[in-house]
C-alpha cells in the first residue's frame, strides 16, 4: 500500500527526475517498517506503565500478547486492568483470563521491568489510564446501535457516542459497555474500508 501511494506521489517527489523521485520514495518507504515499529513499541511501552527504554521491552510486550491470543483474553480489559496490578494486586487482569498460567509466567517479568524505574505506584496507575480506555466501539454494541437506527431508533447510537466521548473515565453504571461480545454474538469479521 505505501508503495502505490509513493507511485502516486513521484511527479510531486521530484517532477524532473523520475529516477530520483523514485529513490527517494523507495527509502521512505524502506524506513517505514523501523519508524512503525518504534511507534509502536512506545505506545505499548506507555500502555504497559513504562516511562524508560530498555532493550528488552519489546519481547515484553509481545510476551503479553502471545499470552493474551493463546489463552482467550481481551486485549482492552487486560490492558486497562493491569493499571490496577501497579502496587501489587493483578487479581483483577488474572481473572480476564480463562486459564491464567501464562499470564502468571509473564507478570513477574513486568514486574520486575516496572521495579527498574524510579516512578510512584499512584503516577504509573494514572499514566496507564490515560492511554487504556474503558470503553472502546466494541462490534456488538455498535452492530446494535446500527440496527435500532436503521429502524428509526437513534438512542442506542447516542448513548453508545456519549459513552465512547470520554473513554477513558469509568463511569458506575456504564459497565455493559466495558464487556466483550456475549458469547452468543458469535465471530465477526472486520474488513478494511468498512
Amino acid at each position: 500500500n505505501l508503495a502505490r501511494l509513493a507511485e502516486t506521489l513521484l511527479d510531486l517527489i521530484n517532477p524532473d527526475d523520475s529516477e530520483d523521485a523514485v529513490r527517494q520514495a523507495g527509502e521512505v518507504v524502506n524506513g517505514f517498517p523501523l519508524s512503525y515499529e518504534r511507534a509502536w513499541l512506545s505506545g505499548m511501552r506507555a500502555k504497559l506503565g513504562l516511562v524508560t527504554e530498555e532493550a528488552g521491552d519489546m519481547e515484553l510486550a509481545t510476551g503479553l500478547l502471545a499470552v493474551l491470543e493463546t489463552r482467550n483474553a481481551d486485549f482492552t480489559r487486560v490492558l486497562r486492568s493491569l493499571s490496577s496490578a501497579v502496587p501489587g494486586d493483578a487479581a483483577k487482569t488474572r481473572a480476564l483470563f480463562d486459564n491464567p498460567a501464562g499470564f502468571d509466567v509473564w507478570l513477574p517479568l513486568w514486574q520486575a521491568r516496572l521495579q527498574r524505574e524510579n516512578l510512584p505506584a499512584d503516577e504509573r496507575t494514572a499514566s496507564m489510564n490515560r492511554v487504556n480506555p474503558v470503553y472502546v466501539p466494541r462490534n456488538h454494541m455498535v452492530e446494535a446501535a446500527l440496527e435500532s437506527a436503521s429502524k428509526g431508533d437513534l438512542a442506542p447510537f447516542e448513548r453508545l457516542l456519549g459513552v465512547l466521548e470520554d473513554p477513558f473515565t469509568e463511569r458506575q453504571g456504564l459497565e455493559v459497555y466495558a464487556l466483550g461480545a456475549p458469547s452468543d454474538f458469535g465471530p465477526y469479521t472486520t474488513y478494511c474500508g468498512t
